[in-house]
């Protein structure tokens, strides 16, 4: 229902039901929209307002060919539930995923890394974290990067202090562009001297655009 423009009274006028009916009840009937707890209405039209149902708490609100529209969050977040071994001065691409908070289409079974479905090019905030044990020898490398292809895009590196024997906690986040078949995934590296463990390797995407 589209809202009436609202009249100019004029002294002395007499008021008719018509006239009440349309000012007042078509009126607020025309932006009281909502008929349900969590409700938003918004503007369809310079003189209309429509309804949009409140979504679930897996969607995001988004515009949609000009109007509000609740979407389904697409991504993933993997992680390993055991360690894996790293070699002193080898870069070690995380060879599996064997858990998942959510997937919506972009992790295979225990895959070590994700792919960026049909349909689903677009920006990304990608996120991956982890810790190498701990080792007594101090000043030395630990790092950690993400993966695009067989290339590596963003890297965090840190060394451990001298006689420090806690683990190493490394955690990054980036903002990028993938598209349709794109693969992501986790190497790390570390110069100990020693082989260490990586735990807790864990892999997120979420689709921004």
């Amino acid at each position: 229902m589209a809202k009436k423009a609202y009249r100019t009274w004029s002294t002395g006028e007499i008021v008719t039901a018509a006239q009440l009916n349309e000012q007042i009840r078509d009126n607020g009937n025309a932006i009281w929209v909502g008929q349900a707890p969590g409700d938003m209405d918004y503007y369809s039209a310079a003189d209309a307002k429509s309804r949009l149902g409140i979504g679930t708490e897996t969607q995001v609100l988004k515009v949609v060919n000009g109007v509000p529209a609740w979407r389904s969050l697409y991504g993933c977040r993997v992680y390993r539930t055991t360690a894996q071994e790293t070699y002193t001065g080898i870069e070690a691409v995380i060879n599996s995923f064997n858990a998942e908070t959510f997937d919506s289409g972009y992790h295979s079974g225990s895959d070590g890394f994700l792919t960026v479905p049909s349909g689903m090019s677009g920006a990304y905030m990608i996120q991956a974290s982890g810790y190498f044990d701990g080792h007594p020898t101090g000043n030395l490398l630990r790092e950690m990067g993400i993966r695009i292809g067989s290339s590596v895009i963003q890297r965090i590196s840190t060394v451990n202090p001298y006689g420090d024997n806690t683990a190493t906690h490394l955690n990054i986040c980036i903002i990028y562009w993938l598209n349709v078949g794109d693969t992501v995934s986790l190497s790390v590296l570390q110069k100990s001297g020693n082989n260490l463990n990586f735990n807790n390797a864990t892999l997120s995407l979420i689709k921004l655009v």
